[in-house]
């Protein structure tokens, strides 16, 4: 009996057909992962964010406590010492900088960098703690009765980190992050010396607009940028501050394996997270 093996023709069609489904899988495979990282990449935002925002609202609310308010003068924090201060970031510079500076900025790209830092505002609050130390300022220092915590908060560069990259290995991605800076005075008006510290990694941009009260009825008539003029910051009752940050993921499979080897990109998750607070202590 003629037996007759696979022809070549044959052979050819399955490994085509082998192919397909196996480009296939990648595909599935590489979407699969792609969504994994979003979803991995939105919870690491979200969670990040949380506990910057809140960081720096239990701060702000207690802009103007005052240990022993019945035996100190009523304005302890006045006119020539407010108990808020801010100030604007230079928009222009971030408007003119190159499209990367809103992404995740690579090492040697310092120009990038400091047009994102001269973009974000600062704020400064001043508050007194009490005798059962239960009153921590923005670093969990201590702050005791009569002792003034002055905290600043501001966005800077943060550490520099590894970066996703194809063959790059030791290509480098500079972080930014929010920092605080607090300064303990004591009742004789001794300054300590500041400490500074990354509160958050990956926030880009801190945005600060201040609660005017012009008419003294303990409630906000407008949101005014600090910068604006004739503000009196005696007048001052809320602030509302908007954080942007940033979270990276790395590459797909699919744009890893076309991307060049001497090319380093990493995707950008940003999200801005808005906060109202009220300085209640000033309204007592």
């Amino acid at each position: 009996m003629k037996q007759q093996g696979i022809s070549i023709i044959e052979i050819m069609v399955s490994l085509a057909l082998g192919s397909i489904l196996a480009l296939g899988v990648i595909q599935i495979f590489a979407g699969s992962q792609a969504s994994n990282d979003i979803i991995m990449g939105e919870a690491r935002l979200t969670e990040n964010s949380r506990f910057a925002v809140d960081t720096v609202a239990t701060t702000l609310r207690m802009t103007g406590h005052r240990s022993t308010p019945e035996d100190l003068p009523s304005l302890i924090f006045g006119a020539t010492n407010p108990a808020v201060t801010a100030s604007d970031g230079d928009d222009e510079a971030l408007d003119t900088a190159s499209p990367r500076s809103v992404e995740v900025t690579m090492g040697g790209a310092d120009t990038t960098l400091d047009a994102v830092k001269a973009n974000a505002d600062t704020i400064t609050v001043q508050y007194q703690g009490l005798d059962d130390d239960s009153v921590l300022n923005c670093l969990g220092q201590t702050v005791a009765a009569e002792t003034v915590s002055v905290d600043t908060f501001f966005v800077a560069e943060g550490a520099t980190v590894a970066a996703t990259s194809t063959e790059a290995a030791q290509a480098r991605a500079s972080r930014l992050a929010l920092y605080c800076s607090a300064t303990l005075i004591d009742a004789s008006g001794v300054a300590a010396a500041p400490t500074t510290l990354a509160i958050a990694n990956d926030v880009m941009n801190l945005q600060i607009e201040l609660g005017d009260d012009s008419d003294g009825d303990g409630a906000a008539d407008r949101f005014v940028s600090p910068s604006t003029a004739g503000l009196n910051m005696e007048d001052v009752v809320s602030v509302r501050m908007t954080i942007t940050m940033y979270g990276a993921r790395p590459l797909s499979l699919l744009d890893r394996l076309d991307a060049d080897a001497d090319t380093v990109v990493e995707r950008e998750l940003r999200r801005q997270f808005v906060r109202t607070i009220s300085l209640r202590n000033l309204l007592s």
